[in-house]
């Protein structure tokens, strides 16, 4: 059982957030999904899409509190972090579908290993601080499903630069409460 966080993001909220937690800890991005049982790093994150059809599945790693990933091997040249045993937060993007939506995404980790044991007290509290910093500083949207928004994904969605999926409810006025 795991925890999580929805959001909806802008590649310019993803810099902003990867570099807030970056000035508090050593930081980084690793895809999830991977073509060697080596972590592949992203290192500046770049927009959605542009390294593989994988970047919206990503893991944010702590290095200060535990410095290795933990790499499985799904197939023959197929390999994933093992989001259960790591200690990391995965990061599923958003990403803007060719119609202009803004696909909502999510922040999540598991407390428990696979033997329902708890994580290391350093990981739990980094990754809830985490999910304090979303709370904090972006813009809560009780009326799309208790999402949380990135500065610039709620201004150009004010804007009407961006719109949301269909299966969210329609807002009254054309801006979320």
């Amino acid at each position: 059982m795991g925890k999580q966080i929805s959001f909806f993001m802008t590649h310019v909220d993803e810099l902003s957030l990867i570099r807030a937690l970056e000035d508090e800890a050593n930081v980084v991005v690793a895809l999830n999904s991977l073509p060697t049982p080596e972590p592949v790093i992203l290192d500046p994150l770049p927009p959605v899409g542009e390294v593989d059809v994988n970047d919206v599945n990503l893991s944010i790693f702590n290095k200060d509190i535990d410095p290795k990933l933990i790499v499985e091997s799904v197939r023959k040249g197929v390999y994933h972090i093992d989001l259960t045993r790591s200690e990391v937060i995965q990061f599923n993007r958003c990403f803007i579908a060719s119609d202009g939506r803004l696909e909502p995404g999510r922040l999540w980790y598991d407390h428990e290993t696979m033997r329902c044991k708890p994580k290391r007290k350093a990981f739990l509290a980094w990754a809830q601080s985490v999910f304090r910093f979303i709370k904090k500083h972006y813009h809560y949207s009780k009326s799309h499903f208790r999402h949380y928004f990135g500065a610039d994904a709620w201004a150009r969605f004010e804007d009407g630069q961006l719109t949301l999926p269909s299966h969210y409810p329609p807002i009254q006025g054309g801006k979320p409460k």
